[in-house]
């Protein structure tokens, strides 16, 4: 897969929920259990002792020495990690990169080439007026992100290049203003990175993102960046997710851009991400090809969350919202039950193609066991593999607008 799967989730009208409490039916956990039984008798299936991880395939442990080999092989821009670049770059840098290409980048860039156009445009009529000739002027512009729990900054680093990138292309002079939180266990390497840029951390979220955890972010956002252009929520436990997308959503400042790196489908994200749909002028669920991994995006917020809403999502943040909505019974019926169908299709997508990932894997592995050209001939498991897994680089550079070769 050379190119990442988008899904859009944009609403044709968006529209303010009716608030309430109640409970969804768990489809998402009977079509996460049936995957679940389809990777157990695809085990069995090729006789392997193993357990294929359902929701990131980056968790499965491969337990042979060939099955590594073959697993490495299936990452199909490794090349690109190969080659010299102008910055570090890993998988997951990769993975930002890729969605911040798709959404950022170019919701960035036409927000400072319009703020560039106004300028002119402004300069143009100020000289009319005057009978004078216009002059160019240097427009500046401020960009300001928050990026929730980005221990080793690849998320970070990532969303740098893209804000350089946007910039660049508008014509516009940007400043970055950024803060980032880690995890509540950083990593003695970890720590030496915070401590180079210590006021730009937000102190470390403790075990599981409570109600008041959410309240101190928001109350930290609205302090220090004033209404924020980027929110990025990164390796956020399963359970917290809900809670910090809402963070992220009473916090974005107008025409900002949040993006939440999700795990599997529940019924409470899904009511999490039914309120996202209505909050942004164009909201997509895209699936990387750098790694197994899905992401919310939200571009344009639209405002449409006040206070009298916050205080709603707060009460909802603080429960234990499992398979829980913050919506009256009666609205479940509505359009939220075309989300869930929704969502439920792009679910059931995502698996599919993580099977057809696993089922090749496990096929190579029961081929390479058994030929003969394998066992004789040095180099032979290598160029098999080359064959089943061609490179996808050249096609990803051009689609992510990737140029950081030195």
């Amino acid at each position: 897969m050379s190119r990442a799967m988008t899904f859009s989730l944009t609403p044709q009208r968006p529209e303010i929920p009716e608030w309430g409490l109640s409970a969804v039916n768990p489809s998402f956990s009977e079509q996460n259990s049936m995957f679940e039984e389809s990777l157990r008798r695809l085990e069995k299936q090729h006789g392997m002792k193993i357990m294929l991880d359902p929701v990131y395939t980056g968790n499965t442990i491969w337990p042979t020495d060939l099955l590594k080999i073959i697993s490495n092989a299936s990452f199909q821009l490794a090349s690109i990690l190969r080659r010299k670049t102008s910055i570090p770059i890993t998988r997951e840098w990769l993975t930002f990169w890729e969605i911040y290409s798709l959404s950022v980048l170019p919701e960035l860039t036409s927000q400072l080439h319009k703020k560039n156009t106004d300028s002119a445009d402004r300069s143009a009529a100020r000289a009319k007026q005057r009978n004078e000739t216009a002059k160019s002027i240097a427009v500046k512009a401020i960009v300001k992100s928050f990026i929730i729990r980005d221990d080793d900054l690849e998320a970070t680093s990532a969303l740098n290049r893209v804000i350089l990138r946007a910039g660049a292309a508008s014509g516009v002079s940007v400043t970055w203003d950024w803060l980032v939180t880690s995890g509540s266990n950083p990593t003695a390497a970890q720590l030496i990175t915070i401590s180079k840029d210590a006021s730009r951390w937000v102190r470390p979220i403790e075990d599981t993102i409570t109600s008041a955890v959410v309240r101190s972010w928001k109350n930290k956002i609205n302090t220090s960046l004033k209404n924020p252009d980027i929110i990025v929520i990164n390796r956020v436990p399963p359970g917290d997710v809900v809670n910090a997308i809402f963070a992220g959503l009473m916090s974005i400042g107008p025409g900002g851009t949040v993006i939440a790196s999700l795990h599997e489908i529940t019924g409470s994200l899904a009511a999490c991400i039914h309120v996202f749909m209505q909050c942004f002028s164009k909201i997509e669920l895209i699936y990387a090809s750098a790694d197994d991994k899905m992401f919310l995006c939200g571009m344009g917020y639209n405002s449409m969350l006040v206070s009298k809403h916050h205080k709603i999502i707060m009460q909802y943040c603080e429960s234990l919202h499992c398979n829980q909505t913050p919506f009256t019974h009666e609205y479940l019926s509505g359009s939220f039950m075309q989300t869930v169908d929704m969502l439920l299709n792009i679910n059931l997508t995502i698996q599919q193609h993580r099977y057809e990932f696993y089922d090749k894997i496990l096929t190579i592995n029961e081929h390479l066991q058994t030929s003969t050209g394998a066992k004789l001939f040095a180099g032979h498991t290598q160029e098999y593999l080359a064959g089943q897994y061609k490179d996808l680089s050249p096609g990803w550079i051009k689609a992510t607008q990737f140029n950081f070769f030195e």
